[in-house]
């Protein structure tokens, strides 16, 4: 199964879904269906949720671009548990990037 980004809004949130494998290519793919959404779009979610293999490397790549994009706002959405420690233990902070989209207006407005 090849990787497929698909896009979605959520409470005029913008859903980046990720089915199949997370590897560089699929970060490649992510980072150019961010640079794809309107300038007014706050707030991005990367939901991981339905990824078949997520590469560690992948996903320290798309972890360390959300924790340093400013605009659009980058969030991650499904991860495992496995993963949230991984990423604790490179020290990116993911605890706030694991909010629910509903909530991310706010915290992206504020």
């Amino acid at each position: 199964m090849m990787t497929q980004v698909d896009l979605r809004y959520e409470d005029e949130v913008a859903v980046l879904r990720v089915r199949g494998t997370v590897d560089p290519a699929c970060v490649h793919a992510v980072r150019e269906r961010i640079g794809e959404l309107p300038e007014r779009s706050a707030c991005v979610v990367v939901d991981l949720g339905d990824a078949r293999d997520v590469q560690h490397v992948a996903l320290a790549t798309l972890a360390e671009d959300a924790a340093h994009r400013v605009t659009p706002r980058v969030v991650l959405k499904g991860l495992c548990e496995q993963h949230v420690r991984m990423l604790r233990c490179l020290g990116i902070d993911v605890e706030t990037r694991l909010s629910r989209p509903g909530r991310l207006l706010a915290q992206a407005d504020a």
